[in-house]
């Protein structure tokens, strides 16, 4: 019998830049290091959304654009966001918004919360006929942050229409400290690893926090997510690239 061949590892990064010259920067050493893609922070695409051809040039010496973290409300105004960062990431060729839901838990119900996951819902199945997919991001002080909300939220997904984005140091300042536990329960829902350490309270480079990663590979090591250096750490543009990924690939045994 012939063996399947082992799922592709991606290796991507999302980095906040501060100006178009550090930007391109940013997208050529991205490439030089070897991440396979991009996940663009808002001021690297926002002011663009009705122009994609600009994004297109500005990012022509980095890795291919495969999502764009977006964060807004659900609303009208939020879901006409939505859209059209929708039509955008299909004119850039991305095929996943990374979602951060902007509305406050502490007003949260879990009516509210139902709610939402049946407005993302819908907007993932738009999304979906133009082979994007959305993938929510819990976040510290919005409406998924506890465990309890996971579950209370993506009960009332529509199946298929929404992934979800598990970031390692929202999990640690949300207090949950169980990886491995949550990234069996969800694994099906998994589709994007945010990696990204913390000490106390602030973010650090990969490695240099207190977070143990392994349990959450081992959780994953029958699923093929991807693997997003989301670097926040305030380290240097050169440093916090390279020692990021060196750090991932050590994570993940390439």
């Amino acid at each position: 019998m012939t063996q399947s061949a082992p799922p592709v590892v991606q290796i991507e990064i999302s980095r906040p830049t501060n100006g178009e010259r550090e930007a391109a920067e940013y997208y050529r050493l991205a490439r030089q290091v070897g991440y396979t893609g991009l996940q663009l922070k808002s001021m690297q695409y926002s002011d663009w959304v009705e122009e994609p051809e600009r994004l297109c040039r500005a990012v022509s010496d980095g890795p291919a654009v495969t999502g764009v973290v977006l964060q807004c409300g659900l609303d009208d105004a939020g879901q006409e966001r939505v859209r059209a960062v929708t039509r955008f990431c299909r004119a850039v060729g991305a095929r996943r918004i990374v979602f951060c839901h902007d509305f406050p838990r502490a007003q949260t119900s879990d009516d509210d919360r139902r709610r939402f996951a049946r407005i993302l819902s819908h907007l993932g199945e738009e999304a979906a006929e133009f082979g994007i997919r959305i993938s929510l991001h819990h976040h510290v002080g919005q409406p998924v942050m506890r465990r309890r909300d996971f579950d209370g939220f993506f009960e009332a997904v529509t199946e298929g229409c929404v992934g979800l984005t598990l970031d390692t140091a929202h999990l640690a300042l949300a207090g949950i400290d169980d990886f491995g536990e949550i990234a069996l329960t969800f694994a099906q829902l998994i589709d994007n690893v945010h990696l990204k350490d913390v000490a106390g309270d602030r973010f650090r480079l990969l490695g240099e926090g207190t977070l143990k990663f392994e349990p959450l590979v081992e959780a994953l090591q029958d699923w093929s997510p991807v693997w997003c250096v989301d670097e926040e750490s305030g380290a240097p543009l050169t440093s916090g690239a390279t020692q990021s990924f060196a750090a991932v690939s050590r994570l993940l045994h390439l």
